[in-house]
C-alpha cells in the first residue's frame, strides 16, 4: 500500500525486476521478511486500473518464515448412513509425507526456515481437534505459512451450510455433530500467516450435493487464505485403488514430485502452477467427472508455495 509520483502527462512508468526494492522504498512500503515478489497495480484518478504486474526480488532473500502442516483424514463413521472411506486417513499421511520430502530434498533451495508436520488422529472430533491444533501452533507471523489438509465426507446441510464429517457425525444432526466450514474459516481468519486449505471432501459414491456455499466465509475473509478443493458444484470427490487413493490427493502428490509442475522454471511452485497441474491430472484420471476448484482472498499476483 503506497503511492508513487506519476510521470509527466503523456509519459510512462517503466519497471524492471531490479526496480522492485527501490519501488517499494519510494512508496514507503515495508516488505515483510522473506518477501520474494512485489505485485502492483496502477490506478488513475478516475478509478481505472492497470493489469497486475508481479516483480521477483533478485536475488531471492533467505527464508525466515516457517511452514506448519496440519493433516486430517477420517475413514470410519458411526452413522450407518455415512459409508466408510478407504483412503482418507492414508491420503492425509501420504500428502504430509510427500510435502515434507519435497521441501527437504537434498540440493533444493530452502523455501522455509523450518517445517513442522502434525498428523491429527482420525478418531478425534474435527470440531475440537482442528481449532485445538491451530491454537497449539502459537502466534503465527506474517512470513509464516499454514497448510491445512482435510479428507472426509463433505455434507451440505438443510440449513444451507456445509459440514465436514467426523467419526461421530450424525446426518440427522449436522450442526451438532459435524464441523461447519464457516467455523473453520472463523478460526483461520485472525491468523497473520498465509493459509492454504486443501479439501478432499465432497459426497462419496456420487451422492448429489454442492460444496460451493462452503467457501463464502473464506472468500470474504480479510486474511490471506486460499482454498483448493477436490471438486466443484455437485461433483463427487472420487477415490479408489486405480486412482492410488483419492484422485485429488494423488494428483497433489504427483505435482509436488514432478519438476515440470514448475512451468516457468523459476524454482518455486506457485499457487496457480500447482492448481493447473492438479486440475489437469484429476480431470484426466476421472474422465471429467471431477474438476478441482480454487478460491483465494487477500492475495495479489504470484503466490509462491513450495
Amino acid at each position: 500500500v503506497g503511492r508513487i509520483a506519476a510521470p509527466a502527462e503523456g509519459g510512462g512508468l517503466t519497471l524492471a525486476a531490479g526496480d522492485a526494492l527501490a519501488l517499494a522504498a519510494s512508496a514507503g512500503v515495508a516488505l515483510p521478511p522473506g518477501t520474494r515478489w512485489l505485485s502492483l497495480r496502477a490506478e488513475d484518478a478516475a478509478g481505472g486500473t492497470s493489469r497486475l504486474l508481479s516483480l521477483p526480488l533478485a536475488p531471492a532473500p533467505a527464508p525466515t518464515g516457517r511452514l506448519h502442516v496440519l493433516a486430517l483424514g477420517v475413514d470410519g463413521f458411526s452413522d450407518p448412513r455415512l459409508p466408510a472411506l478407504r483412503y482418507a486417513a492414508s491420503d492425509a499421511a501420504r500428502f504430509a509425507a510427500a510435502l515434507e520430502q519435497a521441501l527437504t530434498r537434498p540440493g533444493a533451495p530452502p523455501r522455509y526456515a523450518g517445517v513442522s508436520v502434525t498428523l491429527i488422529d482420525p478418531a478425534e472430533d474435527p470440531r475440537r481437534a482442528l481449532p485445538d491444533k491451530l491454537a497449539a501452533l502459537g502466534p503465527l507471523r506474517p512470513e509464516d505459512t499454514l497448510v491445512l489438509f482435510v479428507a472426509t465426507h463433505g455434507l451440505p446441510g438443510k440449513d444451507g451450510r456445509y459440514y465436514l464429517a467426523g467419526p461421530q457425525t450424525r446426518i440427522a444432526d449436522l450442526p451438532g455433530t459435524a464441523l461447519d466450514l464457516a467455523d473453520l474459516a472463523a478460526a483461520l481468519a485472525p491468523i497473520q500467516a498465509r493459509a492454504f486449505l486443501f479439501l478432499d471432501a465432497c459426497h462419496s459414491g456420487g451422492t448429489p450435493g454442492s460444496n460451493d456455499a462452503a467457501f463464502a466465509g473464506l472468500q470474504g475473509a480479510e486474511a490471506r487464505i486460499a482454498v483448493i478443493a477436490a471438486s466443484k458444484g455437485r461433483q463427487p470427490s472420487l477415490e479408489g485403488a486405480a486412482l492410488g487413493g483419492g484422485a485429488f490427493t494423488s494428483a497433489l502428490i504427483r505435482a509436488l514430485r514432478d519438476p515440470s509442475a514448475d512451468s516457468d522454471g523459476n524454482g518455486a511452485l506457485e499457487l496457480v502452477e500447482l492448481y493447473a497441474a492438479v486440475k489437469a491430472d484429476v480431470v484426466r484420471a476421472t474422465g471429467g467427472r471431477q474438476t478441482p476448484w480454487i478460491a483465494r482472498s487477500g492475495f495479489q499476483g504470484e503466490v509462491p508455495l513450495f
